[in-house]
């Protein structure tokens, strides 16, 4: 995106370290400008997303009070359409595939937050819910 708009990211991430390293990710990205948000619990997430719109979520699956594929059940749910993409700490294509059929837009190693790959997804998603015509299943 070159026109530098604002992107609204909800973080929903509990560990403080991958919090840490997912915001520092996210401010050495110099071509989107993002504004975030964060949650620890998906309680907390499902209550940001009704309060404060946002353009993407970045979701980790497992939460003190949401673990797996409930996780993105429940934000799919709560979500009102937006995209969310999944993070986990281990690369697995099974877990990824699972969580697209759950409705999930996307799927994220945490070893890609410093990969160009992060802004990617965010930029795919964004697109997506701004041209939700041009997405192909």
């Amino acid at each position: 995106m070159s026109d530098h708009r604002i992107i609204r990211i909800l973080l929903l991430e509990d560990n403080p370290d991958d919090l840490f390293l997912l915001r520092a990710a996210l401010s050495k990205v110099q071509t989107h400008h993002f504004a975030l948000f964060q949650a620890d619990r998906l309680k907390d997430a499902v209550e940001l997303l009704r309060e404060q719109p946002v353009d993407v979520v970045l979701a980790d699956l497992h939460l003190p009070d949401s673990a797996g594929l409930d996780t993105v059940k429940n934000l799919v749910r709560n979500s009102d359409s937006v995209p969310i993409i999944v993070l986990t700490g281990y690369d697995d294509e099974a877990l990824g595939a699972k969580a697209l059929t759950e409705g999930a837009f996307g799927f994220l190693s945490k070893d890609d937050f410093n990969s160009p790959r992060l802004p990617q997804a965010i930029d795919r998603a964004v697109s997506s819910k701004q041209h939700p015509r041009s997405q192909s299943k």
